[in-house]
């Protein structure tokens, strides 16, 4: 989704995704000295967005597809890239716009990629997989779910675990808060446009400044964070001390506004057609007793001489938001799952993401569990903070991983030990900088308000 930055978080979304996952490269790559190049075929698929695949000469059947393989034609290849094709694997994708959130569209665009890597070298892949970051979690997801007699197996990063609709509440619920503490003119759901989404964005960001200057704005501002679960580490390479709560505030005060991701309510709702939140029926006294942050919101009302339960029942009493019955269908067909997958899914991400929490992330394992698939799946976390931050090195340790289970029929250890020494020796192999290990052992807590395959079709307008 959008990334959180000091500046302009969609841009820092892009540029994370181009420096860490996304593969979009010159038409011909770099081979190391004495080997020859891999071959690559780019162009524009019929719906506008950008493709190219690369297949090194020394192929080992494996084709790998990434929704932001093609994002920038002339960028030079990525780490990934370079790594991929080292090591034998055929990589490529497309770009993610102007597919946008038609998710759906995004699957059957990476099966014509495949269709045109086979056409342009008379080679069937034995063995197709796809990895997917922030969005191209989405559509990985999805992929597995939809279509398991071509991709066999998933790496995936940075969010989208717990589908649109369930996360978009969650984010609504810290939106509709401050709008109702703060008295601030938010729109909330319904953007027209993609200006009046950056428009929301901005009047988040102004009241983000003003609430943060007083104690009472900051204890309100804490509540609406846990709502949303977002994690008291946003940015840096350490996190604040565990009874610094002010400390823990001005993170998260400096993730919130990017955090929102209006333009990518926007998206969905294009998509989905109307509105597909809703936030009546809560309780928000229970889910802040639920969310994890309930002592960090009680010290900062109690720093601020202010009185919670009255918030609490001023929420309790505010008019309620209710979503389109349509298009909360369309949002469940088109960016949630059943977790009903055939082949293994490696999920590496990290613990302190403020755009895509990790009671979010989470949620696809539980859904995945529910299913009656758990052994299919495996979460594995790294010890960083921001959206989309691990390393090339963290991410092929997970593919690796992946291909293993593959090879095998059995998960290797992925413990956090396991995965770094993996990654040692990864690293240890290759002439590429990949990057750090940070892999780490983490429980998050369940996300408050799930909405999966087991939810599809029970929502009611009051």
């Amino acid at each position: 989704m959008q990334a959180t930055s000091h500046t302009n978080p969609a841009l820092a979304s892009v540029a994370l995704l181009a420096l860490l996952i996304s593969t979009a490269q010159l038409l011909v790559a770099q081979a190391p000295e004495g080997t020859a190049a891999p071959e690559a075929v780019a162009g524009k698929l019929p719906d506008g967005s950008n493709y190219r695949v690369v297949k090194p000469a020394r192929w080992n059947g494996a084709l790998v597809l990434d929704l932001d393989f093609a994002n920038n034609l002339s960028a030079p290849p990525s780490v990934v890239e370079r790594w991929m094709t080292e090591n034998g694997y055929a990589i490529g994708g497309i770009s993610r716009e102007p597919v946008s959130y038609r998710l759906m569209q995004a699957v059957d665009d990476l099966l014509d990629v495949r269709a045109r890597f086979i056409a342009k070298w008379g080679d069937t892949p034995t063995r197709t997989l796809t990895t997917g970051n922030s969005r191209g979690s989405f559509v990985s997801r999805i992929a597995m779910e939809k279509r398991p007699d071509v991709f066999l197996g998933a790496l995936l990063s940075s969010g989208g675990g717990a589908g649109a609709v369930a996360m978009h509440n969650a984010k609504l619920d810290g939106t509709w808060t401050l709008k109702q503490l703060a008295g601030v003119r938010l729109q909330l759901v319904g953007f027209a446009s993609q200006a009046e989404a950056t428009a929301e964005n901005d009047r988040i960001q102004t009241v983000v400044k003003e609430l943060r200057a007083t104690p009472l704005g900051r204890a309100r501002l804490a509540l609406a964070a846990a709502f949303e679960q977002m994690p008291t580490w946003t940015d840096g390479d350490q996190p604040p001390a565990a009874g610094d709560y002010d400390a823990q505030l001005d993170q998260i005060a400096d993730a919130f506004a990017g955090a929102q991701a209006a333009g990518v309510r926007y998206g969905v709702e294009r998509v989905a057609g109307g509105v597909y939140s809703w936030n009546h029926g809560v309780d928000y006294a229970d889910l802040l007793a639920k969310s994890g942050l309930s002592p960090l919101v009680k010290a900062l009302y109690q720093k601020a001489g202010a009185d919670l339960q009255a918030d609490l029942r001023t929420l309790a009493a505010a008019p309620r938001i209710s979503a389109a019955p349509a298009a909360v269908a369309a949002a469940e067909q088109g960016t949630s799952y059943t977790g009903k997958i055939s082949g293994p899914v490696i999920n590496v991400d990290n613990i302190a993401d403020p755009v895509d929490a990790d009671a979010y992330k989470l949620a696809y394992q539980q859904t995945v569990t529910r299913a009656g698939k758990g052994d299919l799946m495996r979460l594995t976390w790294v010890r960083s903070a921001r959206h989309s931050n691990q390393s090339p090195l963290e991410r092929l340790a997970g593919f690796t991983a992946l291909v293993e289970r593959l090879d095998t029929g059995r998960w290797p250890d992925t413990s956090p030990e396991a995965m770094n020494a993996r990654a040692q020796r990864l690293r240890t192999a290759s002439s590429i900088d990949l990057g750090a290990a940070r892999f780490t052992a983490h429980t998050p807590p369940a996300i408050l308000r799930p909405w999966d395959g087991f939810s599809w079709g029970s929502y009611r307008r009051p």
